[in-house]
């Protein structure tokens, strides 16, 4: 139980930075056009 909580926080983590970035480019793409 212990460690599929820590593989979500882990997953929960990674998908963060993804769509921080995902917004990053976003904003980039919508600034260039």
């Amino acid at each position: 139980m212990l460690r599929i909580s820590f593989l979500g926080r882990h997953l929960f983590n990674k998908w963060e930075k993804i769509s921080k970035l995902l917004n990053k480019i976003k904003v980039f793409l919508l600034l260039t056009n």
